[in-house]
């Protein structure tokens, strides 16, 4: 890397830096509780690897209320919503194991089995970063 190194965006202000540790700036392993990104990095991947996410292409089309949607269509639909709220998912016929994951703390909630081809979520449990997994049965 040409003498450069990896900082992941998260400042550590507290630990570091502040009287009466003067160490670094970045995280650098001296942070405290208040660091969670990293936290958040091991939901995302808690949520990719409970499917196939690698034949999965981006499919927004299938979505609307500005979610994002990854299909595999007629086997495998992961849906976000960045903002919560509900979605309308049009999927290939057949029944779908549902399931809600929450970005912020990892947190899943199954819901009842649904049918295509088209399916409208209940409300997101709360205004903030929720995934929708939709996989055939």
């Amino acid at each position: 890397m040409a003498g450069g190194y990896q900082t992941a965006g998260e400042s550590a202000r507290r630990g570091t830096n502040i009287r009466p540790d003067l160490g670094g700036g970045w995280l650098n392993g001296r942070g405290d509780d208040t660091q969670t990104m990293f936290l958040g990095y091991g939901h995302i991947v808690q949520f990719f690897t409970g499917f196939e996410w690698w034949k999965t292409n981006p499919h927004d089309e299938l979505v609307n209320n500005n979610a994002y949607c990854l299909a595999d269509p007629g086997k495998t639909y992961a849906v976000y919503l960045p903002h919560g709220g509900q979605v309308t998912v049009q999927l290939q016929p057949g029944r779908y194991r549902a399931t809600w994951f929450s970005a912020v703390t990892g947190e899943k909630i199954d819901l009842p089995p649904t049918n295509g081809p088209v399916w409208t979520s209940p409300v997101a449990p709360d205004p903030y970063d929720w995934a929708l997994l939709l996989q055939a049965m």
